[in-house]
């Protein structure tokens, strides 16, 4: 099974329902032992043996089953197919590919696990997904099995997803033109404001990520979201690096040692914070690699695909997992940035 190769038909609403259901049983059910983000409101958790699949992913990860093996063992699940009963071949054929993403990520050689990580916890009170490096990468590694699958999404749906609180893995991918839905293992990178790692095509359908300078085994792999996607100048940002040198949401905050959000006094402003981290990144960067390796980090960086996620609600959301709280908890988390002076949804400043 080809995921460089292979082409999707999906739609928006096809591929969220698929991805739903496959991180589900294959990472829900199966590693992660708690829920993580969909994108349907309604969905209901499935009704799957989940011993059957943890001996397929057990297996797949000891060598002993080959993947196209183990995506037909996963659709002879009676509650997989019951799913695809009454789909067409095509829609079958984008469904093994999904379910293809998914399994590789238990693959010997993957290169990276899913994991838990509570940095987000002090806003959603909840564990979230992170991808952690499980061997080393070096500057310009394609990380292709961390991949997912991409959907062109019309204005309706995008405006659809908004009011669903559900827009939190929408990119704009300049291959296509065009606002797409971006779901599979690879949605589970997060941001951080020095990442690592870079989104590059995986060929027509599909997007994985490439390393932008050595990754040690343990280390997690992040992207770049944007500028200004956690708020004006990620002003709301709860990224390791924004953490490390108090910017982003710690230039106003603080994590007590019950794990609550704590206000300081001084906030400094989101502008200076970035351009101190941007002139951290460059000094370490510039103290630490050879003019060689300089040169290839820039030619790395220029071959890189026009892919970015999509600033949502016009760049005024705080971090991704706040602004899809449940409804219950919303209405204790508006408030108005003291850095952009603008409405935001995340913990709201003292």
């Amino acid at each position: 099974m080809s995921h460089e190769s292979a082409v999707t038909s999906m739609d928006a609403l096809t591929l969220s329902k698929y991805d739903d259901l496959l991180s589900d049983v294959l990472l829900d059910q199966a590693g992660l032992w708690f829920q993580t983000r969909k994108m349907l409101p309604r969905y209901r958790r499935a009704r799957t043996c989940a011993q059957a699949t943890i001996d397929i992913v057990q297996r797949v990860a000891t060598g002993s089953v080959e993947l196209a093996a183990a995506v037909d063992e996963l659709l002879d699940l009676d509650y997989v197919a019951s799913f695809l009963k009454h789909k067409t071949m095509e829609r079958r054929a984008d469904f093994r590919l999904h379910a293809g993403r998914y399994i590789s990520m238990y693959l010997p050689g993957a290169g990276y696990e899913i994991g838990q990580t509570a940095r987000y916890a002090v806003v959603t009170g909840q564990s979230e997904a992170r991808v952690v490096a499980t061997k080393q990468y070096t500057l310009g590694m394609v990380i292709n099995l961390c991949s997912g699958s991409v959907a062109r999404l019309s204005d309706a749906e995008t405006r659809r997803m908004e009011t669903e609180r559900a827009d939190f893995s929408v990119i704009w991918w300049q291959k296509k033109k065009a606002m797409c839905l971006f779901l599979g293992p690879a949605r589970f990178v997060n941001h951080d404001c020095d990442s690592n790692c870079q989104f590059t095509a995986l060929g027509s359908d599909a997007i994985c990520f490439q390393a932008l300078r050595s990754i040690e085994p343990g280390e997690e792999i992040t992207t770049h979201y944007g500028s200004s996607y956690f708020g004006e100048n990620n002003c709301e940002c709860l990224c390791a690096t924004c953490e490390r040198y108090g910017r982003g949401w710690y230039a106003r905050h603080k994590v007590s040692a019950d794990g609550t959000p704590v206000a300081l006094d001084a906030p400094a402003t989101a502008e200076s914070g970035a351009k101190e981290i941007n002139g951290l990144a460059a000094v370490c960067e510039s103290s630490s690699s050879t003019d060689t390796e300089a040169t290839l980090v820039a030619a790395v960086r220029q071959d890189a695909d026009n892919i970015r996620m999509r600033t949502r609600n016009k760049g005024r959301r705080s971090v991704t997992p706040a602004s899809c709280l449940p409804s219950r908890a919303r209405a204790a988390v508006h408030g108005t940035c003291r850095v952009c002076n603008d409405t935001f949804e995340g913990v709201t400043p003292a």
